[in-house]
């Protein structure tokens, strides 16, 4: 298994295939309006930039989902970008904005968690859910898997013979343990379970490497370099 290990206290392995599904979603939308990063002052699609909007109480809350009221700004999912941001949040929000950018990377990454978890139970609310390993062959069968998720802890299925090409198609996503997939399909001890929807899949994908970027004093122990998202 072709696999790109991120740094992460939840999640540690995505397949390297599956990492290419933002590729594919990015060429959809390469003439989409552009937006300028708060940190770096380079411009970029929304699909590489996340959007934050200012809350009352001086803190900024990550607009993930899309559709926040609120004045906002766009920033890369970037841990240099979140320390560069801090010189003109408050400027670009027009109101004083207390937070650190360890404050700042606290609430991305809870923020994507958070949103991984909603596209999943949406997933599974609008019937495109499959759990178990039954359900999941099965839609592997009839092409509608997307993407897989499997225990890192329970390698039950390793041996299936569907697995293999569903890796090498980019289909994959290693979850951090048995109890993170039931907690995100809303049923305990499921070992397998795959959302059909390709635009759900995308976003679990693109959600997990926002919430793995490294805290900011953590990267700055790597020489500043971080995980790009994007």
């Amino acid at each position: 298994m072709s696999e790109l290990t991120l740094s992460g206290d939840r999640t540690r392995i995505v397949t390297a295939s599956a990492v290419g599904l933002l590729a594919g979603y990015g060429n959809e939308v390469h003439r989409a309006r552009q937006r300028t990063c708060i940190g770096c002052r380079s411009a970029g699609s929304r699909e590489d930039l996340v959007r934050f909007v200012a809350c009352k109480d001086g803190q900024v809350a990550f607009d993930l989902a899309g559709g926040a009221w609120g004045r906002g700004a766009w920033i890369h999912p970037r841990t240099d970008c979140l320390v560069k941001s801090l010189r003109s949040l408050s400027r670009a929000l027009r109101q004083p904005i207390a937070q650190t950018a360890s404050e700042l990377h606290q609430a991305l990454v809870i923020a994507a968690w958070r949103r991984i978890k909603n596209l999943v139970v949406s997933a599974r609310r609008a019937g495109q859910l499959r759990i178990g390993t039954e359900q999941v062959q099965r839609a592997w069968e009839d092409r509608s898997l997307a993407l897989l998720f499997w225990a890192d802890d329970v390698r039950a299925g390793a041996n299936l013979p569907w697995i293999a090409p569903a890796v090498a198609q980019g289909r994959v996503l290693v979850a951090p343990s048995l109890a993170t997939i039931g907690e995100w399909v809303g049923v305990q001890e499921v070992t397998l379970a795959a959302i059909t929807n390709s635009r759900k899949a995308t976003a679990v994908v693109r959600n997990l490497a926002i919430a793995q970027i490294p805290a900011p004093a953590l990267a700055s122990r790597r020489s500043g370099t971080g995980t790009e998202v994007g």
